[in-house]
């Protein structure tokens, strides 16, 4: 696969600013505005250099990314979630990726890490409120949603359709997915090994 290179990319940054002043009551970009708004990225640049959940949860789309193009079974991938958009009805979540399969199918994907540390079961959960809101997103697309999970101690990625997450329990609401089959997998591997 070959990256899709954007035609300016210096547009991006001018967007930004254009939000940035919308949000602020900025009617026009002077010398000043310019550099408050440079000082707002800068800011949240290195608050963002300390959080290491955001930090982690980039690194993980960019090897899902890199997983995806190097299978090389799909026409395209593409961040989801940039750029603004309008829309109506209730709250919506934009999943990270669009993929464009080969037979012109569009999927999106939210992807995900899970580390099984301090915790018994294999079992991945999300919000039932997150999971609607994709699924909001998925249907005005026409898209199906699915959860990339990256399993941390297993160092193996689960493609997992949303819709084939099991409901919570009453009262949790908690979709999960449970890790069975990788995990029997592994342990057979380590059972070999010995």
């Amino acid at each position: 696969m070959r990256k899709l290179v954007r035609t300016d990319a210096g547009l991006d940054y001018v967007r930004l600013l254009s939000d940035h002043a919308a949000r602020h009551g900025i009617s026009k970009y002077s010398k000043e505005a310019i550099e408050a708004f440079g000082d707002v990225v800068q800011r949240s640049l290195l608050e963002t250099a300390d959080a290491e959940h955001r930090l982690r949860g980039l690194r993980m789309e960019s090897l899902f990314m890199a997983v995806v193009a190097g299978i090389g079974k799909v026409s395209m991938i593409k961040h989801e979630d940039a750029g603004e958009g309008f829309f109506a009805g209730d709250d919506l979540l934009v999943p990270d990726f669009r993929i464009v399969l080969v037979d012109g199918r569009s999927v999106l994907v939210e992807v995900k890490s899970f580390s099984l540390e301090g915790k018994p079961r294999h079992r991945f959960k999300l919000p039932n409120a997150y999971v609607q809101k994709l699924m909001r997103y998925g249907r005005l697309c026409g898209s199906e949603v699915y959860v990339a999970v990256f399993w941390e101690h297993f160092g193996q990625w689960t493609l997992n359709r949303l819709s084939a997450f099991a409901p919570g329990l009453s009262g949790q609401r908690q979709p999960s997915v449970l890790l069975n089959a990788l995990a029997r997998r592994v342990r057979a591997g380590a059972a070999d090994a010995r």
